[in-house]
């Protein structure tokens, strides 16, 4: 049998299960959130580029539903397309052999085969968009011409498209070829700017759409990216630095009892931190409660006001 062939019957049994699994498990809540407010076509949107949304509304409104297998259907077309082109970038690189075990690998994995694979969500696209323009620039680095290098920078524009972090990925591939010296002419020559320019222009939409909404999209993705990341070492490190400013520093008594309370602020900060990832292993090693036990909401909203005051009193 064939690597084309083989691939092809992973792709139909694997689009298949997928269907099926579209039609048994309703939509989640990321998915019902970009289902709801696709409803209302736009150029850009807050928290994403707007492939996603583009393609549950444009199949709700083709099939008169948005039922989950409906608006799922581009999503699993989108991941056996991704298949393919995972066999054929992995096969023009190591071989047929090679090709073959890549797809199957890549449905194998969990984050792949179920959620990128069929969900509505912007990470089916963004995997497709960047297979296809990874495999289109091997080719245009070993071959003259202009097809494949318009072809990457189509579908690196539609990677843009569909999620912020594609930048990521095709900063990567300018720094691969700066590093391959082989690949390092290509700098010299117009098709690289030229791709470039074409994605640009795919990803202009969202461009339009930011300057005319404040730049609220960019925004808001900027601010999460910048902001501070769970750091269970933090305290650790604050602590450190005061320990070794005050071996290594001739401090008053003033500003010894000022390092101090750092100190003992930042030990509190530990000790909270410990509780609570004590308390998430408790929750999560215990035993889901059976649905037919009863409970007391009085008693619980007692317990949550109790717990509410206590944690404003450590904030403040």
């Amino acid at each position: 049998m064939t690597m084309r062939r083989a691939v092809a019957i992973l792709v139909i049994a694997t689009a298949l299960l997928r269907l099926a699994l579209a039609g048994a498990i309703g939509l989640g809540i990321d998915e019902s959130y970009m289902v709801a407010a696709g409803r209302e076509l736009r150029w850009g949107y807050f928290d994403h580029p707007p492939v996603s949304w583009w393609l549950s509304a444009g199949m709700a409104h083709l099939m008169g539903s948005d039922a989950a297998w409906i608006v799922r259907l581009p999503f699993i077309a989108l991941f056996a397309g991704s298949t393919w082109l995972m066999a054929r970038l992995t096969a023009d690189l190591y071989g047929e052999g090679a090709g073959l075990w890549a797809a199957v690998s890549f449905n194998l994995a969990p984050v792949f085969g179920l959620t990128t694979g069929g969900w509505v969500l912007p990470d089916g696209p963004l995997v497709c968009a960047l297979l296809a323009a990874a495999w289109c620039l091997t080719r245009a680095l070993e071959r003259p011409g202009w097809g494949w290098w318009l072809g990457a920078g189509a579908a690196a524009g539609v990677a843009l498209l569909s999620k912020y972090s594609a930048g990521v990925v095709i900063l990567g591939a300018v720094v691969a070829m700066a590093s391959v010296p082989g690949w390092r002419g290509w700098f010299g020559r117009a098709q690289p700017y030229v791709a470039g320019l074409v994605a640009l222009a795919v990803f202009s939409p969202v461009v339009i759409w930011n300057a005319g909404n404040g730049w609220a999209s960019f925004a808001f993705q900027g601010g999460r990216a910048a902001a501070a990341r769970f750091q269970p070492f933090g305290p650790l490190t604050v602590l450190a630095g005061f320990v070794e400013t005050m071996q290594t520093c001739a401090l008053d008594e003033t500003e010894r009892e000022r390092y101090l309370d750092l100190m003992a602020r930042q030990a509190n900060r530990m000790q909270t931190l410990v509780s609570d990832l004590l308390t998430l292993s408790r929750l999560e090693g215990s035993p889901p409660p059976s649905s037919s036990d009863w409970l007391v909401v009085s008693a619980l909203m007692r317990q949550l006001e109790q717990d509410a005051q206590s944690l404003s009193q450590v904030i403040n």
